[in-house]
């Protein structure tokens, strides 16, 4: 007691510290470490170990930093303490950066006086440090990177400027995205769906726009010419999420052009640990092709500066102009199945029987965009079966046209409201030629909510699915779509027949470019079935993929689906008609959102 009280007479009353203050203070501070930790190792793409260092070196990481300090300012504070030598980087917007000190002991001294404080001049701000393992100064060199070529001064200061006037000047509205803005030419890109629209106009790329095409195509390095181009717009602290391109949307090969200001590009692969780190200098055109294009992501970290060649440059607005070339066919073809969205939809079935898949792309989808033109210029066979079931339902009927071909059904009842949609772009267009609304999908990927259609009609369209699990996902997809008490109407061709010409399910019938019939009558005498496996005839014909169905086939395949039921099958021209129901269930209500994934793109 009595060195107690010379104690408190000689320094003063003493706060005491319970042990419980203590240990809730104690759980901050390596709560706030291990959150700063994690941010920083997120935000450089890298892991803690190759950051972070357990013993004292001469380099500080320097987190929570207040973001309105600029770099001289924060150089200012540090300055105060023995053996500092100056800043090294910075990135975030200021909210992390690194200090380098002549010595591990004086980096030490500083991070034990303040480490977990708010210094006065940070209005309220932590002070986090760590120990770094090594001086942070990103790679840039892109000869480490499969695909990517760095083409700098691609065009002049002059171009450059007049470029810039004509872009803040040209005609269209910007989209506002959470980071930036974004303006499309030649193509929409859809980015809640991740895809391109095919199918609303656009803006034409503009003359001198097409010219800096005109330049990049000599280059040799792009393997097609672009048609569609994005203007993204940055301001400083703004960046884009590391990403790869939509396999499913483009092609290979696109090429982003730097305008009025150089920011840092990281671009990794996803089994590496360390990111590249590349300056993109004002007027240069940085492109991606083959497995840069594929597989490596690439982004901007939201920052105020970047660390570029040594030394730290405040960033201004910078304008890209990304050039891409739309993919025309659905899926893609690579083989890059980690980071391809195609193959992410194929499923199990794309990866276990790629042959029937193939099957489909070649027997179907490029089929029909053969003979498209063809198609569109032939007398339409209405089904009487479909004009019946569309002429009962109520007035008002929101209705769904599931692989509507060129529309013929659109206007057979103008009291419903009619969407179609198909995955032919041409068919597509001719849809809108005819002010009728039509979106480009297919059934397995169908870009509608559950339970938003009174009726769906799917005609002459399930028979070219050529495996199991693919008829079976775009029915499911189909009823999806459908709300509890409403009608799906499928009609596929029949195999009973009173003159059949198949001799089996799965046949090639070519397409015939000068019919003397209709060309929807089925076993006509002029039809000429293949086996499967047979080749085309690309001279003058396209073979088409059939699946032809017996009699309750397309009933049982979802006969285990709960809350669904058919109604009836009838033969009528030649094709087998289902009328499905889907019940007020509840059950139904659950299949539904757990089919959601059906249209996932």
């Amino acid at each position: 007691m009595e060195i107690e009280t010379e104690s408190h007479e000689e320094l003063g009353a003493l706060p005491k510290i319970s042990k419980k203050a203590l240990n809730r203070q104690n759980r901050m501070i390596k709560t706030k470490e291990f959150k700063t930790r994690s941010y920083i190792a997120r935000n450089e793409e890298l892991e803690e170990r190759q950051l972070f260092s357990d013993t004292p070196t001469s380099i500080l990481w320097v987190a929570s930093v207040a973001k309105e300090m600029e770099c001289s300012a924060i150089e200012e504070f540090f300055q105060g303490f023995d053996g500092f030598a100056g800043l090294l980087y910075s990135a975030s917007e200021a909210s992390y950066l690194q200090i380098l000190f002549d010595t591990p002991e004086q980096a030490a001294a500083v991070k034990k006086e303040l480490h977990c404080t708010k210094p006065d001049s940070w209005n309220g701000v932590w002070c986090v440090l760590f120990f770094a393992k090594k001086a942070f100064v990103p790679p840039n060199q892109t000869n480490n990177v499969p695909g990517l070529h760095l083409v700098e001064e691609f065009i002049t200061p002059e171009e450059e400027a007049s470029i810039y006037k004509k872009l803040v000047e040209s005609e269209g509205e910007w989209a506002v995205l959470s980071a930036r803005k974004v303006k499309h030419w030649g193509y929409i890109f859809d980015y809640p769906r991740n895809t391109v629209d095919l199918v609303t106009p656009c803006t034409p790329i503009p003359d001198y726009i097409t010219q800096l095409i005109d330049r990049l195509m000599p280059l040799g390095i792009l393997p097609h010419r672009p048609d569609q181009v994005t203007i993204n717009w940055y301001e400083p602290r703004c960046g884009i999420p590391s990403h790869v391109e939509t396999h499913s949307a483009f092609e290979d090969g696109l090429c982003s052009l730097s305008l009025h200001s150089q920011y840092v590009m990281m671009i990794k692969h996803p089994r590496q640990p360390e990111a590249l780190h590349l300056p993109l200098p004002r007027r240069s055109a940085l492109l991606f092709v083959k497995e840069a294009r594929y597989v490596y992501t690439h982004g901007i970290a939201p920052r105020i500066r970047d660390y570029i060649r040594g030394k730290m440059v405040e960033r201004q607005t910078r304008v890209s102009i990304t050039f891409r070339t739309v993919r025309r066919e659905e899926e893609c073809p690579c083989s890059y199945r980690a980071q391809c969205d195609s193959w992410k939809v194929r499923g199990v079935a794309h990866q276990t029987a790629r042959g029937n898949t193939r099957m489909e792309e070649t027997h179907v989808k490029a089929a029909y965009r053969h003979i498209a033109a063809d198609y569109i210029t032939r007398t339409p066979h209405r089904l009487d079966a479909v004009e019946t079931f569309l002429n009962d339902l109520p007035a008002g009927s929101l209705v769904c046209d599931a692989g509507c071909g060129k529309g013929i059904y659109m206007n057979t009842n103008n009291d419903l409201m009619m969407i179609g949609t198909d995955q032919c772009v041409p068919f597509a267009e001719e849809v809108r030629k005819s002010e009728g609304e039509c979106t480009l999908s297919s059934l397995l990927r169908l870009p509608f909510l559950p339970n938003t259609f009174d009726a769906v009609f799917c005609i002459d369209v399930l028979h070219h699915f050529s495996t199991q699990q693919h008829r079976r996902s775009a029915l499911k997809a189909l009823l999806r779509i459908l709300r509890p008490g409403g009608k799906l109407l499928v009609a596929v061709w029949a195999m009973e027949q009173e003159v059949s010409p198949f001799g089996q399910q799965d046949v090639l019938i070519p397409w015939q470019e000068s019919p003397e019939g209709d060309w929807a009558d089925i076993g006509n005498s002029q039809d000429v079935v293949l086996s499967v496996g047979d080749s085309d005839d690309e001279t003058n014909t396209k073979t088409r993929y059939f699946h032809v169905y017996r009699s309750y086939e397309l009933s049982k395949i979802i006969d285990d689906v709960p809350g669904v039921k058919v109604a009836c099958e009838t033969l009528i021209d030649g094709r087998w008609f289902n009328v499905i129901e889907k019940e007020k269930t509840k059950a139904v209500e659950s299949v539904s959102s757990q089919n959601t994934n059906t249209d996932d793109s």
